[in-house]
């Protein structure tokens, strides 16, 4: 459901024109050797770097170090299928941008062409086009991943979150029922 062989195959594509950047692959899992695989088929072995499993504060860091999430996300074979993929989130948190699938809760995250973009499931040609615009221009990167970071300070704050729901709790404490 993460979507990785099409973010892997967007990937080379950007990479093959001649675009000089670097795919963490973050987490792992029973995909991995497939995954590795698509990246040797690809030419790009060198320039994919799978991390493996991180503690969040490494996944903090690597996300800051980055220029741009990629989210390409997918309806899975058995239909399990994302919700609200927290990674995005952080890396909105962290003003990175994201490109991602119209898939579960990313479109609930990312607003196209504010925030990052989306494109459609599988489209490996969208992914790429969208990864390349983002890599070779730093001010619109800077000015999505700040949007971004603004929608999360403005949808996602928990301390917010927690006061409007007491707010909504006080409220039916109040009513009559």
């Amino acid at each position: 459901k993460k979507g990785f062989e099409f973010g892997i195959r967007a990937f080379a594509k950007t990479i093959h024109q001649g675009i000089d950047a670097r795919l963490h692959i973050i987490g792992d899992g029973p995909f991995r050797s497939k995954l590795e695989s698509i990246a040797n088929e690809m030419c790009i072995s060198d320039k994919v770097i799978f991390e493996g499993t991180l503690t969040h504060d490494r996944v903090v860091s690597t996300l800051r170090a980055s220029s741009v999430l990629l989210a390409p996300s997918v309806v899975a074979a058995n239909q399990d299928r994302d919700g609200g993929l927290t990674s995005a989130k952080e890396a909105a948190a962290c003003a990175i941008p994201v490109v991602g699938s119209i898939h579960g809760g990313i479109p609930d995250i990312v607003e196209d062409e504010k925030t990052g973009f989306l494109v459609k499931e599988k489209d490996i040609d969208g992914l790429s086009a969208r990864l390349s615009t983002l890599l070779k221009d730093e001010n619109l990167r800077t000015t999505l991943g700040n949007n971004g970071r603004k929608k999360m300070e403005a949808e996602y704050d928990n301390r917010k979150c927690n006061e409007q729901l007491e707010a909504i709790y006080d409220s039916l404490k109040k009513s009559p029922m």
